[in-house]
């Protein structure tokens, strides 16, 4: 493997990728991603099955502009034999350190759980086809050559096979059955939000098919299964505020309850962001 220096980056010569069997192994997701600290587990799980390759940038700097369009280009002529993930260094500053990363852009790839930088600067096209084509051999040589069949996130969620007994026992009628297999589903994956909202929609289902819906929060849960969402949260918020220091228990019962409400509606939505302003307020 022969390398040359160029600007202080270590850039390897061409040469033509080694061929990559078929594998039956696929994975569903986006094969290019923004990320942050958060998917950075995410990310290590990935490398175990194909190469992740991680571009380093700064908004608003030429360089990191000229090199993206570069990189995804080529991440889509792979057709899924590498993911790129892109990571604002501003924000995450920590991670690139962890990554070392010492100026921007920096292109530096994860394999089989490991970092692995590629170079630093902006480079011609040529070398950055060198570089990918080195570490797709890399990544044969290492059994992984698994692909990512494209979707979004959305798309790939919809997909997760941890889904289907509990989706099964929700078309079923089963309340109980599809409320344990949601609670399996995230015991597997804590962070799964279709799994939260799945629960939070089934406990509210179940309050109100069950007759436990007694007392003040009743009312906010009748609202909301009627359509009258921002009703439902201003009454939560009502309880909140004129509990907090008279009845605790309830203060604290109203703000899990519009919390789960709020997973259920989904936190892009409008009237979450306005309540979720309001209830921090309210909370400190």
């Amino acid at each position: 493997m022969h390398k040359t220096e160029i600007d202080g980056a270590v850039i390897l010569e061409p040469q033509e990728a080694s061929a990559v069997p078929a594998d039956t192994n696929q994975l569903h997701g986006p094969i290019i991603r923004d990320v942050t600290a958060a998917d950075l587990t995410d990310l290590v799980d990935i490398s175990k099955k194909l190469p992740v390759v991680v571009f380093v940038y700064q908004p608003g700097v030429e360089p990191c502009i000229e090199l993206q369009p570069v990189l995804e280009e080529l991440v889509r002529e792979l057709d899924g034999r590498v993911v790129l993930a892109k990571l604002d260094i501003l924000a995450h500053a920590q991670v690139a350190q962890a990554l070392h990363v010492q100026s921007v852009p920096a292109v530096t790839a994860i394999v089989n759980g490991q970092p692995l930088p590629m170079f630093q600067g902006l480079q011609p096209r040529e070398n950055v086809v060198a570089v990918f084509n080195e570490l797709l051999n890399i990544a044969a040589q290492a059994g992984l050559t698994a692909r990512m069949v494209h979707m979004t996130a959305e798309e790939a969620e919809a997909q997760n096979p941890l889904y289907a007994d509990a989706r099964a026992a929700e078309e079923a009628g089963n309340l109980e059955l599809a409320l344990e297999q949601w609670e399996l589903v995230l015991k597997k994956q804590p962070k799964d939000q279709v799994a939260k909202e799945a629960l939070a929609r089934l406990n509210m289902v179940s309050r109100l098919r069950g007759g436990q819906n007694q007392g003040p929060l009743a009312e906010a849960d009748e609202l909301f299964a009627s359509g009258q969402v921002e009703l439902a949260f201003e009454q939560l918020l009502t309880l909140i505020s004129e509990n907090k220091f008279v009845d605790d228990e309830l203060a604290e019962s109203a703000r899990v309850r519009i919390l789960e409400l709020f997973t259920i509606v989904g936190n892009a939505d409008p009237a979450v962001r306005s309540a979720r302003g309001r209830l921090a307020t309210l909370l400190f």
